[in-house]
């Protein structure tokens, strides 16, 4: 029997493919790189209900239109005063473009780990979050974002949800 040389396999034809199918959609179809910024509120409600200050950079890359990976940083302020705490995590995002509209849907989800603010009654933990928004896009470069979320501490049984406002550039 005849044996195959394993300096050529198919295994990488699909992957390739994809890659090239995603970087062949016209540019103003998705944002290649996103960078944001968001600005809200955190609500934990548990024994001693939490709600912080919540302030969030982001940066994504596009692999496929309207589909988007990439990472978050965040700090978090209780209104209570108190030291401040932060996050960081994966995210993916989801922003599918409507015809005629400047105003698209999108929905996104987090997983992270979160250092609790001092003056909370939160301890540290690794978060998971599911939200979604509207997207209104000013311009080819700047999209105005408002979103809501489901933010659950992974380690107990608190939970709440985050409300933002934000910009991103779309590069």
């Amino acid at each position: 029997m005849k044996q195959r040389s394993k300096v050529f396999s198919w295994s990488f034809v699909v992957p390739l493919a994809a890659a090239l199918g995603a970087l062949a959609v016209p540019r103003d179809a998705h944002a290649i790189v996103r960078l944001g910024g968001l600005l809200g509120v955190e609500h934990i409600r548990g024994a001693n209900n939490a709600t912080m200050f919540q302030y969030r950079a982001e940066g994504a890359v596009s692999i496929f239109p309207w589909v988007q990976v990439g990472g978050y940083l965040q700090g978090l302020s209780p209104f209570e005063g108190g030291k401040t705490g932060w996050g960081g995590g994966a995210m993916l995002a989801l922003r599918p473009a409507l015809p005629v509209t400047p105003i698209d849907p999108m929905g996104y989800a987090t997983i992270g780990y979160q250092r609790a603010p001092d003056g909370t009654s939160l301890t540290n933990s690794f978060t998971a979050e599911l939200g979604g928004g509207l997207v209104y896009h000013a311009n080819s470069l700047i999209d105005l974002e408002l979103r809501v979320g489901y933010v659950g501490l992974l380690n107990s049984s608190l939970h709440g949800f985050t409300g933002n406002v934000g910009l991103s550039l779309n590069l």
